[in-house]
């Protein structure tokens, strides 16, 4: 049988509700409860979609190519820029290479036609001639012989002029005029070839009351002559056409005596043009 042992019981007692010595004691925190709550979320709570945010989008979107754009204009703009000034310089040089080569063509065009054109000269054969009457054998005229040559290498078209032959004392001014008043022949060569001449011998004449007087080789002029008191002079104008539809003319004075004694206006008179444009309406391309 067993014993009671109430005093057993109550030394477990007290293990259990004193504390050891040497360990220390805490006392128990008291937990509240807590109160879960669950509130059910909508999609249109986590992702909002009101108006203003999809005007604020399409603002951003539409920044966002508008600089796009921007920046492919700009970078466009420079290269086409690049590209102008590139390509300005090429037709620079090109319009340069392009013109020198049309000079050069221009040039070797105008150095053939100065080469090929008609050129109408004139010449003096020396000494003159003294008609006389076939039955008495007086001097009645002072014949010089004078031709108009053409020395180019093509027709002369046109040819006309006008030729003066006279006897001027020392010391007396010529006029080179052709006009009425003024006493010449006149030269009608028509179209003279590379080569062709005209060839004349009339008498010297001067200017009279109503027509032009013959000049009589008398002994006292033909003395002054010799002696260098009195020359004969030859002078006169020549016009043509070249067969390239350029006008031209030539001028010439000679002493056909004494051609040493020539003075400075008859010598300076000597001379010819330098045309080189088409003359379309006194020289008409055919």
């Amino acid at each position: 049988m067993t014993q009671d042992n109430p005093g057993h019981e109550k030394r477990e007692a007290n293990q259990t509700d004193t504390p050891t010595e040497g360990k220390a004691t805490h006392p128990q925190a008291e937990i509240a409860p807590t109160s879960i709550e669950l509130h059910p979320h909508s999609a249109a709570d986590h992702h909002p979609s009101t108006d203003e945010e999809k005007k604020e989008r399409r603002e951003r979107l539409k920044l966002v190519f508008e600089g796009i754009g921007l920046l492919v204009l700009t970078l466009y703009t420079i290269f086409s820029a690049f590209q102008w000034r590139t390509m300005s310089g090429q037709l620079d040089e090109m319009r340069k290479v392009t013109g020198a080569t049309e000079r050069s063509i221009n040039q070797a065009d105008l150095n053939f036609r100065r080469d090929e054109r008609a050129w109408i000269g004139f010449a003096l054969p020396e000494g003159i001639q003294i008609q006389k009457e076939a039955t008495t054998q007086r001097p009645t005229a002072l014949l010089v012989p004078t031709q108009t040559v053409n020395t180019g290498k093509t027709p002369a078209k046109k040819v006309t002029g006008n030729l003066a032959i006279t006897v001027i004392k020392k010391g007396e001014k010529l006029v080179f005029e052709y006009t009425s008043g003024h006493t010449n022949y006149g030269i009608y060569g028509g179209t003279m070839f590379p080569g062709g001449r005209v060839t004349l011998a009339q008498p010297a004449i001067r200017h009279g009351p109503k027509k032009a007087i013959t000049i009589v080789p008398t002994d006292a002029l033909m003395q002054e002559i010799n002696q260098g008191q009195s020359f004969v002079v030859v002078y006169g104008r020549v016009t043509y056409c070249d067969i390239f539809g350029v006008s031209h003319w030539t001028t010439f004075c000679r002493y056909a005596t004494r051609p040493g004694f020539i003075d400075y206006a008859c010598m300076n008179y000597n001379d010819a043009d330098i045309n080189e444009t088409p003359d379309k309406s006194g020289c008409p391309a055919k």
